[in-house]
């Protein structure tokens, strides 16, 4: 019953802001938020055709880079104050040199790296996909020895719209730890 009186606060919630006019009808510049911005002022974000083109394209684009290991080629697609998160273990890499360094070590540790992408949803907020990913882990990762063993798992990404940058501010991933070697 909790659980019920929750999700239908929720869906008022979203359904005050879906009808309330939004402050700003285009998605801010960066420069001038004092703070990231906030879930209520991202829902307000507007999407129009050519920009849902430009965020579905450079993430291909990004998606292209990493299957081929073309480490600059995925850098081209992040904002400079990009983040890498792990959010189940708290991990950050900030920065294209964080973004350089994550994914060395990742793909380092984990060279035949596959992602299987099972659902995708792209929007002026970005693009957050879920995925099976696949691989070997050859290298160290988070702390743990190479173990030589075949990897499976689910993770989901996403990938936030920098509008200013018009660019992806980085990832943040949700994955069980435990089978990348964590």
């Amino acid at each position: 019953m909790a659980r019920a009186r929750t999700a239908h606060a929720i869906r008022l919630q979203l359904h005050r802001l879906s009808n309330e006019p939004p402050s700003n009808p285009n998605p801010p510049d960066a420069q001038s938020w004092p703070a990231p911005p906030t879930i209520v002022d991202r829902l307000r974000w507007n999407s129009t055709p050519e920009l849902h083109e430009t965020i579905r394209r450079l993430w291909i684009d990004h998606s292209k880079a990493e299957d081929s290991r073309n480490l600059d080629g995925l850098i081209a697609t992040l904002a400079p104050d990009c983040v890498y998160e792990i959010v189940p273990t708290g991990q950050r890499w900030e920065g294209h040199e964080g973004a350089r360094q994550f994914y060395t070590s990742f793909l380092g540790a984990f060279p035949d790296v596959k992602f299987n992408l099972m659902e995708i949803v792209i929007g002026p907020q970005g693009v957050f996909e879920a995925a099976e990913m696949t691989g070997t882990q050859l290298g160290p990762w988070n702390g743990a020895t190479p173990t030589g063993k075949a990897v499976r798992t689910h993770v989901l990404i996403f990938f936030p719209w920098n509008p200013a940058a018009g660019k992806f501010s980085g990832e943040k991933i949700w994955v069980d730890a435990r089978a990348l070697g964590g």
